[in-house]
C-alpha cells in the first residue's frame, strides 16, 4: 500500500524537470541556433538530468510521504538564489543570451522523514557542464514556526518559517503543468502549506506531555486517536473523506508515524514480511514491537483482517493492532465483531472483550485467536468518521 495523496510522483518530477530544460534551448537561442548548439544543448541537457537523477537515488533525496520541490527563486534557511523563469527568459530580446546569468536553473528539493524536514539545492548551467548541488540540510520539525504564500509578479512562493535559522525555506512554485492529475500552480502551493503544517503540528507537544506518556503504547496510541478527533478535517486523511470523498487508509498511517515517532518509537511504514507488507511496526528499547494494520471499512479484504495482521506476526510478538476506519453515518461494532468471531478467524470463543478508558467513556476490544501454539491477542480500535 503506498501514500497515495503524494502531489507527485518520482517519475513525473523528472519529467517535469527535463522538459523545462527542454525549453532552455529556444529560450537562449531562440528559433534560429548556431550549428551544431543544438547536439550541444542536448549533451548538457542529459548530462544534468542524469547528475539529478543519481544524486536523487544516491542521497534518498524523494521522501516516502512528504516532500516536493521548487525553482527559481530558492533559499534553503542560510543560502538565497534568484533566476528568471525560463518562459520569463523566452521573452527578453537581444543576442548572447548564453552568458546571462539567467541560462541557470535554481531547483529546491525538500522531504519529511521522522522529526526533520531535509532541504537540497542544485544550480544548473544549461549552456555548459556546470552542476552543482547542495544536499540535504536537516532542520528539526519541533522548530517550525509557520508556513505562509506569498506572490511575486506571476510567480507564487511558499515559504517555511523556523525558529534559530536565519531565512525562510522558500521556493517558487512550479506553474508547469505535464498531464495527469497531478497538482501545479497555486493549488500545488497550498498542498505544501497545508501539510507542512498539519505534519509540524505533531511535534508541537509540550516535551512534559510526551516524556510522561513515552512508551506507555496503549495510551500513546489512544492519545493519537483523541487528537486526531480534535483535529477533524484539518488532518488530511479526515479531510480526504469528508471533503474529496477519497479513501485511503495510507493517510491514516502517516498520521500515527508521525504521532509514535514525535514519542520516541522507531516506526517503520510498510516493512515487507513474507509475501505482505506490514502497514507500521514500531518499536524502541523497552517493549515489544508492535503491529499496526490500517483498514478502511470500505475495503473489501476486510474480512481477511485477523488472518493477515496474524501472518505479521512472529512467535516473538503475541499481539497485534487493528485500526478499522467507519466512513460509514452508522455504528459498525457488531458488524465487525461478526467478521473477528467467525470460524476463519480461528477466534477463541468467548475471547471478545470490551475495554473502557476511564474517564474519558472511549473503549476499544480484544480478541483471541488461535493462530499460534499460544495464541495471539489482537486489539481493535474502530475509528468513526462522522
Amino acid at each position: 500500500m503506498s501514500f497515495l495523496n503524494k502531489h507527485i510522483t518520482k517519475q513525473y518530477f523528472f519529467d517535469v524537470i527535463q522538459k523545462r530544460f527542454n525549453e532552455y534551448e529556444e529560450a537562449i537561442f531562440g528559433t534560429q541556433k548556431k550549428p551544431g548548439m543544438k547536439q550541444h544543448m542536448m549533451s548538457v541537457l542529459l548530462y544534468n538530468i542524469q547528475q539529478l537523477k543519481k544524486e536523487v537515488e544516491n542521497y534518498n533525496l524523494v521522501g516516502e510521504f512528504f516532500w516536493g520541490f521548487g525553482i527559481n527563486n530558492i533559499c534553503d534557511g542560510k543560502d538565497e538564489r534568484q533566476t528568471e523563469d525560463v518562459f520569463e527568459i523566452k521573452k527578453i530580446g537581444g543576442l548572447n543570451k548564453h552568458l546571462g546569468p539567467y541560462r541557470i536553473m535554481q531547483l529546491l528539493m525538500f522531504k519529511v522523514e521522522n522529526e526533520f524536514i531535509f532541504v537540497s539545492t542544485f544550480s544548473f548551467d544549461t549552456c555548459n557542464f556546470n552542476y552543482n548541488s547542495k544536499l540535504n540540510t536537516k532542520y528539526y520539525l519541533k522548530d517550525f514556526e509557520n508556513a505562509q504564500i506569498k506572490k511575486s509578479n506571476n510567480s507564487t512562493l511558499i515559504e517555511f518559517i523556523f525558529k534559530g535559522i536565519g531565512k525562510p525555506i522558500r521556493f517558487q512554485i512550479d506553474t508547469y503543468h505535464y498531464g495527469g492529475d497531478n497538482l501545479c500552480g497555486e493549488q500545488l502551493g497550498k498542498y505544501y502549506h497545508d501539510k507542512i503544517i498539519e505534519i509540524a503540528t505533531l511535534f508541537k507537544v509540550p516535551e512534559p506531555f510526551a516524556k510522561k506518556y513515552q512508551f506507555n503504547f496503549i495510551k500513546d496510541f489512544i492519545d493519537g486517536i483523541q487528537e486526531l478527533q480534535r483535529q477533524d478535517v484539518n488532518a488530511e486523511c479526515i479531510r480526504n473523506i469528508k471533503e474529496h470523498a477519497k479513501k485511503d487508509e495510507s493517510a491514516f498511517r502517516f498520521w500515527f508515524q508521525m504521532c509514535f515517532t514525535m514519542k520516541g518509537y522507531s516506526a517503520e511504514s510498510e516493512p515487507l514480511k513474507g509475501y505482505g507488507r506490514i502497514d507500521l511496526k514500531l518499536s524502541n528499547q523497552s517493549i515489544s514491537n508492535k503491529v499496526i494494520e490500517f483498514k478502511g471499512w470500505w475495503n473489501n479484504d476486510k474480512k481477511l483482517i485477523i488472518n493477515q495482521i496474524c501472518s505479521y506476526l512472529t512467535e516473538f510478538e503475541s499481539e497485534g493492532f487493528i485500526f478499522m476506519i467507519n466512513d460509514k453515518h452508522i455504528d459498525i461494532t457488531k458488524k465487525y465483531r461478526e467478521i473477528v468471531e467467525s470460524p476463519e478467524m480461528n477466534f477463541i470463543e468467548g475471547s471478545w472483550e470490551e475495554i473502557s478508558v476511564e474517564p474519558s467513556g472511549y473503549s476499544y476490544f480484544t480478541s483471541k485467536h488461535s493462530i499460534s501454539r499460544k495464541g495471539k491477542t489482537i486489539y481493535h480500535f474502530i475509528f468513526p468518521i462522522y
